[in-house]
């Protein structure tokens, strides 16, 4: 019974993704540089030269061409062609070995022909970005930022891009009250000021609305952002009845702010300065007094100048009336907490949140130099997966001659340096390396090739060389 040949025949491996190949054990190392159809051929003259009479007689019979022949040399540089671009495999086997022998000496000087023949090839640079988010921040009114606090500066440069829009479209105002400066700041759709002005904040230090306020120390303005609303005691007897004793029959609320059985509800927040307690005359000169250190008098609400509140009321009512009014806390540092933080769940009275806005960044990356000695990786036997030249920093109207001659130049110069003579060693030496193992596998199929008689009188009447 004949015995069947022990030989593996192993898959093509898949080829890589230009620019991924893997560092394997078998690399070309250097710099390359295209070349031109005419210049390819005269690069193929060397390597033939050293082609054993053996070799030439096999590449002879199989073309049909004599050694001397323009055909000859067209046919040995379309194999060498197919070996670089397309890989070994599309070699004829009887010839395979010639041919990766040329294509070895071609490599050896360092040059790769262009596989697309044309007399030019260029590198195209498609730049490439690194995407990442960045937070939008409103620019703070030089008008008002010595005036403000770092919180209020805060909250405003946070808040006003996330609210740009439906202010403008609504044209309503976005006031910051900030209980640091005892100042309320009104800004108009576009983010600019209106006016700021100092006001009196609630007797009780806090953020958070803790009841009963005849205790002076629940006597909060509750820290947050809410709908501003109106209400005015001539619209109803409801509104006549609880708003009635306030100068000029109108107030502002947080507008909805409480969930009842029956709806939702609204916390009184804003009014003219409030002139009816014992404490009147020490109010009025508050509000003259700039700075926070006289200004926490009310039983929570925010009280303003009553020339202001006139204002406000005649001129600007459908801008207040529905505005956006933030209400700065205490201590500065958690600010946040009250824009879009754990805050703004608190069960005490129904905060607002908002998101903060983030624009897309794209950033260039910075593009790699070509410089002598870079590697350049190649899976032997299957070709180079993409080619590049060094790039021509010159009248973009040059010859291709004159872009030649640079080519040239640039070689010339770049074989004296050391670096050049070390990597063209170490591609000598892979190259050695790689021919011995390529020669042991080789020998050792046609050892077992031959072993097989119905392989054996074929191969009897072949040299080693054209396996």
């Amino acid at each position: 019974m004949a015995r069947k040949p022990e030989v593996e025949v192993l898959p093509k491996a898949e080829r890589p993704a230009a620019g991924q190949l893997p560092n394997e054990p078998y690399t070309f190392e250097g710099e390359f540089t295209e070349k031109g159809e005419e210049e390819q051929v005269k690069l193929l003259e060397a390597p033939i030269e050293k082609l054993s009479k053996d070799q030439i007689n096999t590449l002879e019979n199989h073309y049909g061409f004599k050694r001397d022949t323009a055909e000859f040399v067209a046919a040995v540089r379309k194999d060498v062609l197919d070996f670089v671009v397309k890989g070994a495999t599309v070699v004829n086997g009887k010839i395979r070995a010639i041919i990766r022998a040329l294509v070895n000496g071609v490599l050896a000087t360092s040059l790769i022909f262009n596989p697309q023949f044309v007399s030019n090839a260029y590198t195209v640079s498609v730049p490439q970005y690194d995407v990442s988010q960045r937070q939008v921040l409103e620019q703070i009114p030089n008008k008002v930022a010595g005036q403000m606090s770092e919180a209020a500066k805060r909250a405003y440069a946070v808040i006003y891009p996330a609210l740009k829009a439906q202010l403008k479209a609504n044209n309503k105002f976005f006031i910051v009250a900030d209980k640091q400066t005892a100042t309320t700041f009104i800004f108009n759709p576009d983010g600019t000021p209106f006016m700021y002005d100092k006001t009196l904040f609630g007797a009780g230090i806090g953020d958070f609305m803790k009841g009963d306020n005849n205790v002076v120390a629940n006597r909060i303005t509750p820290a947050g952002l809410f709908d501003l609303g109106m209400r005015d005691a001539q619209r109803s007897a409801d509104e006549a009845y609880m708003y009635g004793d306030y100068d000029f029959g109108k107030v502002f609320v947080l507008d909805k702010a409480y969930m009842g059985r029956n709806g939702p509800y609204s916390q009184l927040v804003m009014h003219s300065v409030w002139l009816n307690e014992k404490d009147a005359k020490q109010r009025l000169a508050a509000l003259d007094k700039p700075g926070a250190d006289d200004s926490r008098y009310s039983f929570g609400c925010i009280n303003v100048k009553k020339d202001l509140f006139r204002d406000l009321i005649t001129n600007h009512m459908s801008q207040m009336d529905g505005a956006k009014i933030f209400i700065v806390p205490e201590n500065g540092s958690n600010v946040m907490d009250f824009v879009n933080g754990k805050a703004t769940y608190s069960p005490d009275i129904i905060r607002q949140r908002v998101a903060p806005v983030t624009e897309e960044v794209k950033t260039e990356k910075q593009r790699a130099e070509q410089r002598a000695g870079a590697k350049i990786y190649a899976r032997e036997e299957e070709g180079q997966n993409y080619y590049s030249i060094q790039q021509i920093k010159q009248n973009p109207y040059v010859t291709q001659d004159e872009i030649r001659g640079m080519q040239y130049k640039a070689y010339d110069e770049l074989r004296q340096t050391e670096a050049f003579k070390k990597s063209q060693q170490r591609i000598k030496d892979a190259q050695e390396e790689s021919s011995k193992r390529f020669d042991a596998v080789v020998e050792e199929s046609v050892r077992l090739l031959k072993e097989n008689p119905q392989f054996k009188n074929v191969l009897g009447d072949l040299s080693e060389s054209s396996i």
